[in-house]
């Protein structure tokens, strides 16, 4: 079943899955008071640089998987959300693999400067093609758009790797796990590779590999570009320095750092492919797989 262009996204989903539009840019209040009335062709209004279609099999894929069985599952207590109500909208969009051979899992994480989660666009079309190729998927909704986000959403993350270890079995997984990352989240998900606040920090499994897109890792390249300040107070806060700066860095925390993969556009005008070489380098040098 493909969901139509100009029908009203809200009237295609229901059970679990009702009220789903609001997860497809999540955080994105304008969305959110219209989405009753949304259109995927809206959607793409609002993304033209992802061709409609891309969108639409997405989202289809989504709508098919929830008439097989479960799909949603949420990463927080109700008693653990009265410090903040925000988590009661972390969830993962599971999809087990329909292959007899077990294979990693792989969880992937939409981008959105930490203001919103584009899971209509790098979220439910990137799950359609892992699960194509045989993996079990999961995407993640994180908390965004209230500083300092990025341990919110390292939070979150966490909850997810945690219960793809812990479930991970019974949607076809061997064990292991992959996480996939974009622009904001490529962020994210580089952070975990690191020493400091990754999965060392957690006491947890690494990642089988590491797939960042268009990520930004690099400290001192973030806090230089005037562009980024907006960026960066959504991230840390009002009060970000130095201090935060070195912490955030991840080639100065990269002694543990799982196998990557790093890609970036030729012409993209927010993400520079400088660090990204600078540290493939450093990489190389330590012996780590980039």
């Amino acid at each position: 079943m493909m969901i139509e262009f100009k029908s009203p996204l809200y009237s295609e989903f229901s059970g679990e899955l009702e009220g789903l539009v609001r997860y497809l840019d999540y955080g994105n209040e304008k969305l959110a008071r219209r989405e009753k009335e949304l259109t995927l062709q809206q959607f793409h209004k609002m993304h033209p640089c992802c061709p409609a279609e891309v969108m639409r099999e997405g989202l289809s894929f989504l709508l098919e998987k929830s008439k097989i069985g479960r799909v949603v599952y949420p990463l927080y207590e109700l008693s653990e959300c009265r410090d903040d109500e925000r988590k009661k909208d972390v969830r993962l969009f599971a999809f087990a693999s329909e292959e007899s051979q077990k294979k990693p899992s792989v969880i992937v994480c939409a981008g959105g400067g930490y203001g919103y989660v584009c899971n209509v666009v790098e979220g439910f079309p990137v799950a359609m093609r892992f699960a194509r190729l045989g993996y079990p998927v999961f995407v993640l909704n994180y908390r965004v758009g209230r500083a300092p986000a990025v341990p919110m959403a390292m939070e979150d993350l966490e909850r997810a790797v945690r219960f793809v270890l812990e479930r991970g079995a019974s949607f076809g997984g061997n064990g292991e796990y992959v996480l996939c990352g974009f622009s904001a989240d490529g962020n994210l998900t580089t952070q975990w590779g690191t020493d400091n606040l990754g999965y060392p920090a957690h006491r947890l499994q690494p990642p089988k590999a590491l797939l960042a897109i268009y990520p930004a890792i690099s400290g001192a390249a973030l806090f230089s570009d005037l562009r980024h300040r907006g960026f960066l107070k959504t991230m840390f806060g009002e009060n970000f320095g130095e201090k935060t700066k070195k912490e955030y860095d991840v080639p100065s925390h990269c002694g543990t750092f799982p196998p990557t993969y790093m890609a970036v556009g030729k012409h993209d005008l927010l993400i520079s492919k400088k660090p990204l070489e600078a540290f493939r380098t450093l990489s190389k040098r330590r012996g780590s797989r980039l």
